[in-house]
């Protein structure tokens, strides 16, 4: 063998030195692959959750969604604004347990609001928040006033102090370019990290309050519809579709309960003579006048409608015929005495009214309009400016 060839027999301290180091190499190695692995399924850890947060974000905000088309099919068959609200404070105070909310809602005019529905409020808040829109801030800005952070120092005065753990989202209500009022929530910490309201709450809010934005906008336009389908365009009093719907409804009332009613048809005497004397420009003044009388003279639960031409009829619920009787007589006499005002050129202009009762001369409505006009012929035959009731 020649000396230049190794020889573990001649070096086997050297030979174990070297088998030492590759052992040690390939230890090293197969740790770094470790490591490597166990980094790679770290992260594969780490992207599995963030798949299921946003798999878990993504499911509650479908339910979320869910429960709004469902609640907003509910709300879309209400017209009563009470009930309206009281659904929807409800809602909001399921979807944020410990939250306070509060429904305000204006009036016809846009004047005022008053609170209509509210949950989670303590003895004395009720009226904490803006009476006027153009106190409100979230209505002057016409988008949503949001803190749910201490860092956001975005305020209403109206609201009052809030702790710094708490924040809250006040949404105005709007629709075409018309202010219905505004929904408050006050929102309370809770101890998990989460914030007071992420990005997919909002969402929901934001989707929510605009729906119920609609329904409310929906609901007006309904009123005003039905009110211009069942509302004199000269007067402004009720129209015969309208009147036959109250007496209906009368004749149930008193048939439930056992009450009398009574109904009077009134007509305004030579109303053709003040047309072709005055004109009808003059004409009409007369007959805005019944208008003006019924406000004088009537209750708040009688109806008066025009029912035809210059023939009008009044409904005195829960009034017997010897009470109504007084009450057409103050109205004729107050409608007479009227005509000799400035307003009129035509003087002395006279209603004659016939009468009937419920159930005593009929429990049918056709039967009952019949015998009060023709008591109302009747005293048109007997001379006019006179009430007849038998």
């Amino acid at each position: 063998m020649s000396s230049g060839t190794f020889s573990s027999e001649q070096d086997p301290v050297g030979a174990l030195t070297k088998i030492s180091s590759l052992f040690h190499g390939l230890l090293a190695g197969l740790s770094e692959k470790e490591q490597e692995v166990m980094d790679r399924l770290a992260k594969l850890e780490a992207e599995e959750k963030q798949l299921i947060d946003k798999y878990q974000a993504i499911k509650r905000f479908s339910d979320r969604l869910w429960e709004v088309a469902t609640i907003c099919e509910i709300l879309f068959n209400l017209s009563d604004e009470k009930k309206l609200g009281e659904l929807v404070v409800n809602f909001l105070a399921r979807l944020h347990p410990g939250s306070r909310v509060k429904f305000l809602y204006a009036n016809n005019s846009r004047t005022k609001m008053r609170l209509i529905a509210a949950s989670g409020l303590a003895a004395g808040e009720q009226e904490r928040c803006a009476i006027y829109p153009l106190d409100c801030l979230a209505l002057k800005r016409c988008k949503p006033l949001i803190r749910i952070s201490p860092e956001n120092d975005a305020f209403c005065s109206e609201l009052g102090e809030i702790t710094p753990r708490q924040g809250y989202l006040c949404v105005p209500l709007m629709a075409n370019g018309m202010a219905y009022g505004c929904i408050n929530m006050i929102l309370e910490a809770q101890d998990s990290p989460a914030p007071l309201l992420d990005e997919n709450d909002l969402k929901i809010i934001d989707i929510f309050t605009t729906y119920v934005s609609l329904i409310l906008n929906n609901n007006l336009l309904i009123k005003t519809v039905r009110k211009e389908a069942l509302t004199d365009r000269l007067t402004g009093l009720p129209n015969r579709r309208y009147a036959l719907e109250v007496l209906q409804n009368e004749v149930f009332r008193s048939e439930r309960y056992g009450n009398v009613f009574s109904l009077a048809v009134l007509d305004i005497d030579t109303f053709k003579a003040v047309n072709d004397t005055y004109g009808h420009d003059e004409g009409d003044k007369v007959l805005m006048l019944i208008a003006e009388t019924a406000n004088k003279c009537l209750r708040r639960v009688d109806t008066v409608a025009r029912f035809g031409g210059e023939e009008f009829l009044a409904i005195l619920p829960q009034t017997g015929i010897q009470a109504a009787v007084s009450v057409i007589e103050r109205f004729r006499k107050t409608f007479t005495r009227q005509t000799f005002s400035d307003y009129l050129e035509a003087k002395n202009v006279t209603l004659s009214a016939g009468l009937a009762e419920f159930p005593t001369d009929s429990k049918d409505v056709p039967t009952l309009i019949k015998i009060a006009d023709e008591r109302m012929y009747k005293a048109k035959r007997e001379g006019r400016n006179r009430v007849v009731w038998r």
